[in-house]
């Protein structure tokens, strides 16, 4: 008998477990299916903004090519290798509407190691999911991206007064170009909250990243906190970073013009801010290694100007 009633529980089992996989994954369809429908509208109520972002990326270099081992030198290299490089903005960002087009003033900027050029920033831009790519893959979000992913759904609950679904996302190809890893995406509105994926952009970048986001107007919720570990190969070196962006929104508008044909500009004192600035726009304080990492560098600068005196003399 009790083999019998064991027997007729496995054959109930059985038969629902596969009933509950269909469900959920017909929910987590029907809740990404309304998602990307909604992507464009949803696009057009983030899409320009003004913020301000604090941006550290923080480089443990690897390996080096051979050739500039042999500039640096050994000594050199084996400091290099040694240190992480450490670079930190502050920035005034207005998002233009333009797909993947923004325009930055630089208001503070240090770094170690490497003298900065005017043009140039660290910055990547906010993730945005309810364009085609994000993070230079394919969305989940993108237009007839059930063809590229499957959905699962994780849970269920409520923000705000709303039911959110966590979905796993899984490309339906191993492909470069793709993310995997879970969203969670308000039922209703189709707007995402956070997402936690590992990428694969077809170059020489792989990684995973942590976005979450801030309710920017009623009902609206826009990415303020990036968080990515990124590999990096390319032409003989290799890289472990980590980059961090966090945004205050201070409005959200029709962006501001381009100007001058510039995409960023640089405050003439971006360079010139003491530690009790950096303190206070700083969203997570430097780690040990990083203070020590900007210790030396200034040490190893300062010695380096010293014997450029000592030459001219």
């Amino acid at each position: 008998m009790k083999r019998l009633f064991f027997l007729s529980l496995m054959v109930v089992f059985a038969s629902i477990v596969p009933c509950v996989a269909q469900s959920t994954d017909a929910t987590a369809q029907s809740v990404m299916r309304n998602a990307i429908q909604l992507a464009p509208k949803n696009n057009a109520r983030i899409k320009a903004y003004t913020a301000h972002v604090y941006v550290k990326q923080t480089a443990h270099i690897k390996s080096l090519p051979w050739l500039m081992k042999i500039s640096l030198g050994d000594e050199e290299t084996k400091l290099l290798m040694a240190h992480p490089l450490v670079f930190e903005e502050y920035l005034e960002v207005h998002e233009t509407g333009d797909e993947d087009t923004f325009y930055a003033n630089v208001l503070a900027s240090q770094v170690v190691s490497f003298g900065r050029a005017d043009a140039e920033s660290m910055y990547m831009g906010l993730p945005n999911f309810y364009q085609p790519k994000v993070l230079d893959c394919i969305s989940p979000l993108a237009p007839k991206a059930e063809n590229y992913y499957n959905y699962r759904l994780i849970s269920s609950f409520e923000k705000d007064g709303q039911k959110v679904s966590k979905i796993e996302v899984t490309p339906k190809k191993k492909k470069k170009g793709y993310v995997s890893g879970t969203i969670c995406v308000v039922n209703a509105t189709g707007m995402v909250l956070e997402g936690d994926l590992k990428l694969s952009d077809g170059s020489d970048i792989a990684g995973k990243v942590r976005c979450t986001t801030a309710e920017v107007a009623p009902g609206v919720y826009a990415v303020n906190h990036f968080l990515g570990y990124m590999n990096v190969s390319s032409m003989g070196m290799k890289m472990d970073m980590r980059y961090l962006s966090d945004a205050t929104y201070d409005k959200l508008s029709a962006g501001a013009p381009k100007g001058k044909g510039e995409k960023y500009r640089v405050a003439p004192d971006a360079e010139k801010h003491d530690e009790a600035y950096w303190q206070g726009v700083r969203t997570e304080p430097l780690s040990k290694a990083e203070k020590e990492s900007y210790q030396f560098f200034r040490e190893l600068a300062k010695e380096s100007q010293k014997k450029k005196e000592v030459k001219k003399k």
